[in-house]
Order: C-alpha cells, then sequence, then structure tokens
C-alpha cells in the first residue's frame, strides 16, 4: 500500500477504511462504515500492466507478429514474467514481493492432468478450448522469442509451467478498465483484493488525466474502486468479476458459487464458409445478435416428464 501511494495513489479513504480479511480468504472489508460513491481505492493507470503496455516494453521487438489465441492475456503474462525476471530493478518489485499475490494459482490451467480431462468432460465452459489456447500461445512464443533470444528470455523464468501459471494468474487478477472503446483487462496492484459477488457493493471505475491550471500539478490516469452503496463496518468489499456461468467462474476464476444453479453456456455461431454467411450476418445483426453469440441456458420451474 506505501508503494501505490509513493507512485501518486490513493489511500485516505480506503485502506484507512479497510483491511484484509482474516476469514481464511484473501479479500477487503471496511473497517467503518463507507458511503455510496465513496472513492476507497486509486491506482495510477500507469502502474496497470495491459497489453498494450507490453507491446510498447522491452517485450514488443518480439511480438510484433504474435496474434495470440488467448488475447491480452498472453500478453500481460509475459509482462508479468518479464517484470519476475527484472527482480528488484522492476518498478513493482514491492508488490511482486509482497504476500498480496499468492504462490500458486488453484484454477483449472494448473490443475493435474486427470482433473482437467474429468472437468472437461463435466462441464459445457470452453476448458478444453482454453487448455489448447495456452499451448497454442506458448508454441508460437517458444519458436519465435524465446528459442530466438534466450538472453532477454532466460529457460528459468520463460517456460511452459512457468507461462502457464503467468496466464492463469492473468485471467484470474486482471479487472477490467472500462472506456469509450469498450475497455480492456489489466492487472492492477491491489486491486486483485476485492472478491467477488453476483450483486457487488463496489466496482472499478477509470479517471481521465487531468492537466494543471496556472502551474498547479495536474492529476494522472487512475485506476478507482467506487461503493456502489452504503457498507456497513466489517462488510467485505465485493466486486462482480464477470457476468458468466458458475462454470465459467470455476474456469477463469478457481471457485463455484453455492449453491450451484443448473445452468449450461452455450456458443453458436455462423459458419465462415456458409454462402449465406454476410446475409445471414445481416440478419443477425437486425435483431441485436452477433456473429457468434453466447447464450445461458437455465433451468426454471419443474421439468416435464
Amino acid at each position: 500500500q506505501d508503494w501505490v501511494v509513493a507512485a501518486g495513489g490513493s489511500s485516505s479513504d480506503s485502506i484507512s477504511g479497510m483491511q484484509i480479511a482474516n476469514d481464511g480468504c484473501i479479500g477487503l472489508k471496511a473497517s467503518r462504515a463507507i458511503r455510496r460513491g465513496d472513492k476507497l481505492l486509486s491506482v495510477p493507470q500507469s502502474l496497470a500492466i495491459t497489453a498494450e503496455a507490453a507491446l510498447r516494453s522491452d517485450l514488443g521487438t518480439w511480438l510484433a507478429d504474435f496474434d495470440p489465441v488467448l488475447a491480452d492475456y498472453s500478453l500481460i503474462a509475459l509482462a508479468y514474467l518479464h517484470e519476475r525476471r527484472l527482480g528488484e530493478q522492476s518498478e513493482f518489485a514491492a508488490w511482486l514481493s509482497s504476500p498480496v499475490l499468492p504462490s500458486a494459482i488453484d484454477v483449472p490451467l494448473t490443475w493435474a492432468v486427470e482433473s482437467q480431462q474429468e472437468l472437461c468432460a463435466s462441464s459445457s465452459a470452453p476448458m478444453r478450448e482454453r487448455f489448447h489456447a495456452v499451448d497454442a500461445d506458448y508454441a508460437w512464443l517458444e519458436e519465435n522469442a524465446f528459442s530466438a533470444a534466450p538472453v532477454f528470455f532466460p529457460p528459468s523464468v520463460f517456460n511452459k509451467q512457468a507461462f502457464t501459471e503467468a496466464v492463469a494468474l492473468a485471467i484470474s487478477r486482471c479487472v477490467w478498465l472500462p472506456s469509450a472503446d469498450g475497455g480492456q483487462p489489466a492487472l492492477v496492484p491491489l486491486f486483485d483484493l476485492p472478491n467477488h459477488e453476483t450483486e457487488p457493493n463496489a466496482a472499478v471505475r477509470t479517471k481521465a488525466a487531468r492537466a494543471g491550471f496556472f502551474g498547479t500539478q495536474g492529476e494522472p490516469a487512475a485506476v478507482l474502486l467506487e461503493a456502489e452503496v452504503d457498507i456497513a463496518q466489517g462488510q467485505p468489499i465485493c466486486i462482480r468479476y464477470a457476468d458468466a456461468t458458475c462454470a465459467e467462474l470455476l474456469l477463469d476464476y478457481g471457485f463455484l458459487q453455492e449453491p450451484v444453479p443448473a445452468e449450461a453456456s452455450m456458443t453458436f455461431w455462423i459458419d465462415l464458409e456458409d454462402i449465406n454467411h454476410d446475409d445471414k450476418c445481416d440478419v443477425a445483426e437486425g435483431v441485436g445478435l452477433a456473429a457468434e453469440q453466447a447464450f445461458v441456458l437455465t433451468e426454471q420451474g419443474e421439468l416435464s416428464e
């Protein structure tokens, strides 16, 4: 926390009013009453690890032709490993060495093969596709970057296991930074502490940079955690990780909410090879659907015999 404040963040309304939960899991809770709209945490966007930041860094030279299946998450994972490699020279050194970051990520990506296979056979979530995506992205990186520059990408840091764990960390601990063009995932120090709730009491927002006037110092762009409702003393501070089914939350974050509802996520798409592809896309768009659309099927009422 001190490191974030020293870097231009704010904890006057948040860290002093919250503490790490002591109920067996990492989280945040209010140590005093919090009002709706209160700013709980502010971290400069310059401290956010994003895909754009990875491409602008020294890594960018090797990633110009990289088109990852996992999109931003593979790039964020690479940036995270790069900062790990820098050690004490990294601007994130204080955060990377803190107990806030777990030593192991318990999500399906890091499970034993037998457990992964059992999971693939028991869920409609894209489990197998996730495993294959990691394999594909790593294979490209190994061939085009890691093996080509072993000094810059030492095998002790940039190997299959480390990359898989870094992807698992990126997916499970990133927050979504909203913007006018839709937003992007980002690994933001301290913002991985709030736990998930379907009906959250806090939300992640962004604040644009403000220029200074008449010699005054401006304000940098920042990531904010704000209270959505009044929060009583002792209550956990939670955000909504994603609008996802329980199976998708398990895949991405490694937990199941109880009770588990009878629901399944299914994705349908218009085949690119379909002779009427463009016409079908126009029809779908006309009723508010995309060319590839996910649906959540939920059991409601009693099943017919």
